[in-house]
């Protein structure tokens, strides 16, 4: 499972709690309370509150984003990390789903 380019939305995490990184998500979790996103900068998914999820801008739109490190990514760069972004969503989503899955399974016993 992947999620079309089309649905894929940002934040950058200059507007989150966490201050810095990028963030990847399907444009249908938006109308969730607390959006499934994916954090680039971890590598992991996690929940966002419905306020830090306002500022969304589709992937061309985005003009910058602070990293990990403090670095400023902007144009070309900005370019390559979003494009490597989004693949790494697509590619974690269908195992995350899957471990997900099988966790409330295991709660249910």
């Amino acid at each position: 499972m992947s999620v079309d380019a089309k649905n894929i939305v940002l934040i950058a995490g200059e507007n989150t709690l966490e201050g810095y990184g990028l963030f990847v998500l399907d444009k249908s979790e938006l109308q969730n309370e607390m959006p499934l996103v994916y954090f680039f900068d971890s590598d992991t998914f996690m929940h966002l509150k419905q306020d830090e999820v306002q500022s969304v801008v589709s992937p061309n739109e985005l003009s910058s984003y602070t990293d990990e490190y403090g670095d400023v990514k902007e144009g070309n760069s900005l370019k390559a990390v979003i494009k490597e972004a989004i693949q790494a969503f697509n590619e974690e989503l269908p195992g995350f789903i899957k471990s997900s899955a099988a966790f409330k399974e295991r709660i249910k016993e």
